[in-house]
């Protein structure tokens, strides 16, 4: 697995490194390209890289995988002198050709390609609950909210309103909340005022959540409602198999991450709090989610394919 260190890359490796170890038998090996760093000038020369190799070359990758446009020349290095699979999980800034395999967002709008797989959002290490979600009286609902973002105009009063609304409808229903490092200052606090220490609702900030909080509470809550910034957290709530909503947020410019949930709630994937309010009904359950799992026995398939030829 070759890294930028940006968490949101390692999440999409992780995810279908966790995935891969589920098939087949996986030792997975990380280089982080600021270790390894490359001038192009020593790609082209064909510059061996120093990875302490055994001598009898057993240590070589079969597969190396990037996320980041940062680990391409480091991808590529080891293609070259590995002779190794190559994978990217996003769409390349170099031509698709370099590459043995790309897994890209359908909302980058990747060519039709048989080297590239076109995916419902980026991958995550999140594994599917094994029954379908249901409204358990003990199952709490699961509230995530982001905050400014380039995609949206954040309104704190608005969603204030939203998540009122929610609680109002099924006073039966208990609920957690958490926010994130982009949630503006005044929300919790215009939160409690709103809701006047209501005890269905409990708030627990990000900055007292553990690394693995937010895995381990999506696969047990139901349903999940998220603001629409958080376009991660709502691939996330989907590959959970919880039913998922989307709170309402302006968007600033239609474009492609706008459209990619459009695409998820024609699909009734998901449902907007425009549609739930008018009706009270979460979407049905509409089968497994599950991008990682789709994408690593592709990914096999490909390398099976060009191993044999």
């Amino acid at each position: 697995m070759i890294t930028d260190g940006k968490p949101g890359h390692q999440n999409q490796l992780r995810g279908l490194g966790s995935a891969l170890a589920n098939s087949v038998e996986t030792e997975i090996t990380w280089l982080h390209v600021r270790d390894y760093p490359l001038k192009w000038r020593a790609l082209i020369s064909r510059k061996a890289l120093s990875l302490n190799l055994t001598p009898d070359q057993s240590g070589l990758p079969d597969i190396v995988i990037g996320a980041g446009h940062a680990t391409h020349k480091l991808v590529l290095s080891l293609k070259r002198q590995c002779q190794s699979f190559t994978v990217l999980l996003m769409k390349p800034s170099l031509p698709y050709r370099l590459f043995d395999a790309c897994i890209v967002p359908a909302h980058d709008s990747p060519p039709n390609r048989p080297q590239v797989l076109k995916t419902l959002g980026v991958l995550n290490t999140i594994t599917p609950r094994t029954e379908q979600a249901d409204h358990a009286q003990n199952t709490p609902g699961l509230m995530l909210i982001g905050g400014e973002s380039k995609h949206y105009h954040w309104d704190t009063t608005e969603i204030v309103a939203q998540i009122s609304e929610i609680l109002q409808q099924d006073p039966e229903q208990n609920w957690m909340l958490t926010n994130s490092r982009r949630t503006p200052e005044d929300f919790l606090e215009t939160l409690s005022a709103a809701l006047n220490e209501q005890q269905q609702l409990t708030v627990i900030p990000h900055t007292e959540t553990p690394p693995e909080w937010m895995k381990e509470n999506l696969v047990r809550s139901n349903p999940v409602w998220v603001t629409p910034d958080s376009v991660s957290m709502v691939y996330e709530a989907l590959t959970s198999g919880a039913q998922t909503g989307i709170f309402k947020l302006k968007e600033k410019k239609h474009g492609r991450i706008v459209r990619g949930l459009e695409k998820l709630v024609d699909d009734n994937k998901l449902i907007t709090f425009e549609d739930w309010h008018r009706h009270h009904e979460m979407p049905r359950y509409q089968g497994p989610f599950f991008e990682a799992g789709r994408a690593a026995d592709w990914l096999l398939e490909r390398y099976r394919i060009a191993k044999s030829g």
